[in-house]
């Protein structure tokens, strides 16, 4: 006990006498982080002048965290000159220890190895082509989603319902509204698995996302070991992985352990795939109402036109038999756009009817 006591007193004493020291080595540190700053404003600079250019969001998120650390600096420099008290001194000693690591981690993220900006028409290209009929319940999935990706404690989002629910439709929406946010410096890989899943196909299918050649790398653990790295690399980014049926490792593919900034959304017919997964969050994508399956079907249909009373009342029916699934209704609609004669609506209720039976 005695001996505790008196490391925690020299420990004190040491940190009362070298608190100046160690503001003169966090100036230093900071005059060191200001030229790097000014430098990446020049890059910056130089590069925005280029329409098709724009700056990476990590970029973005780099200079805030600077400006904020020289705040951080002059409030702590203004303490330590008003305060001679012993006791103070020592609490600014450890504050001034801790600024000193966090402004060494901003040098270090400060480099910019892969460039400071984005090329816009590159990831225009990328988006997908999805619905144009988006209505009430799918507007709310898709702000669910959307808050959870800004929540800073949840790394993993399921995403589940039955078969041509439109969860890919959904998930395809919140991949082209990220293609557009610079928070994740347009690192948006979009994955799909499928039933039958191969872990050489799917490490292949992420590497390709990742502009990373895994062809000459036969062993699974050193592709896993290459991909985590590329992963690390890019710091902020979503992995959206589509058509999961069966759960997997994500180490042993070469996902890593959450990464500070980066997010996976998983999108599967099951909850208990989501679970397995360890996702923090889940969304469940319900059928459509009624009242939102009958418009989905009138849009797709006849832009809004009215349909004869008789012909409505088949129609309607028809819906109906869709279940509210997005994916059916939209077919029908196809199916039957143009159709005038009422003996074809009655039949094209029997052949639905059937196959639903069936």
């Amino acid at each position: 006990m005695g001996d505790m006591l008196a490391n925690i007193a020299v420990n004190a004493a040491s940190n009362y006498n070298n608190l100046d020291k160690k503001m003169q080595k966090l100036k230093r540190k900071l005059e060191h982080l200001n030229s790097q700053e000014a430098d990446t404003v020049d890059r910056l600079r130089v590069e925005e002048r280029d329409p098709q250019k724009k700056r990476k969001g990590v970029v973005q998120y780099w200079l805030n965290e600077v400006a904020s650390k020289k705040n951080e600096f002059e409030s702590l420099e203004t303490e330590v000159n008003q305060n001679c008290r012993s006791i103070w001194r020592v609490n600014l000693a450890k504050r001034a220890d801790e600024m000193i690591k966090e402004v060494t981690e901003l040098i270090d993220q400060g480099t910019f190895s892969e460039g400071v900006v984005l090329d816009i028409s590159e990831t225009m290209e990328e988006k997908f082509v999805t619905a144009e009929w988006k209505g009430h319940t799918f507007k709310e999935n898709f702000q669910t989603i959307w808050t959870c990706l800004l929540d800073n404690e949840v790394f993993r989002i399921g995403v589940y319902g039955m078969g041509g629910v439109g969860k890919t439709t959904l998930a395809q929406c919140i991949y082209n509204k990220l293609k557009n946010e610079t928070s994740f410096c347009g690192n948006i890989l979009w994955i799909v698995v499928s039933q039958d899943l191969n872990i050489h196909k799917l490490q292949n299918d992420i590497g390709k996302a990742l502009n990373l050649d895994l062809s000459h790398e036969d062993d699974e653990h050193k592709r896993a070991a290459k991909l985590a790295w590329a992963l690390k690399r890019k710091k902020r980014f979503v992995l959206m992985l589509d058509d999961v049926w069966t759960p997997f490792s994500l180490q042993k593919i070469g996902i890593s352990p959450p990464l500070y900034g980066s997010k996976m959304i998983v999108i599967s017919r099951s909850l208990e795939v989501c679970r397995k997964m360890k996702c923090q969050r889940y969304l469940k994508v319900e059928v459509l109402s009624d009242e939102e399956a009958w418009n989905l079907f009138m849009n797709k249909l006849s832009c809004g036109k009215r349909l004869p009373p008789k012909v409505e009342e088949i129609a309607r029916e028809v819906v109906k038999r869709c279940a509210g699934l997005p994916l059916a209704i939209i077919t029908m609609a196809g199916s039957l756009r143009g159709v005038v004669d009422i003996h074809d609506w009655r039949d094209a209720l029997e052949e639905l009817k059937e196959s639903c039976v069936g």
